[in-house]
């Protein structure tokens, strides 16, 4: 029996990815869709915090703009989910484990659960 999926917590490195292949918010909700099948998507806050860095690290204006715009779209068409302190505990309770097992995750990434999409 294959295990339920609630909902899916989307990490920031992949909405870079669709961001630079240039695909809009509902282009590339339709790829996890397909990739990963019908479910709900979030996004961390901390996902949130880590695209409005990229958008005022652009280097050009329009970048800028396109950026501010896939992120808008986003927040606008999904969930954005809170960092609570049950959230907080159960992230260093992973990377701890994770770190007595020899494992590394970047603790920025903990909150988020990473999609694949193939590119366009």
């Amino acid at each position: 029996m294959e295990p339920a999926r609630l909902g899916v917590i989307l990490d920031s490195s992949i909405m870079i990815e669709a961001e630079r292949q240039r695909l809009d918010a509902g282009r590339f909700l339709k790829l996890v869709s397909e990739r990963i099948g019908e479910c709900e998507v979030g996004l961390c806050a901390i996902s949130v915090a880590e695209l409005a860095h990229g958008i005022h690290r652009a280097n050009t204006p329009e970048r800028s703009q396109v950026r501010r715009a896939f992120l808008d779209d986003l927040k606008a068409t999904v969930a954005v989910y809170p960092i609570t302190s049950d959230t907080a505990e159960l992230v260093g309770k992973i990377h701890a484990e994770s770190s007595k097992q020899g494992g590394v995750i970047p603790f920025d990434d903990l909150p988020s659960m990473r999609i694949l999409i193939d590119e366009q």
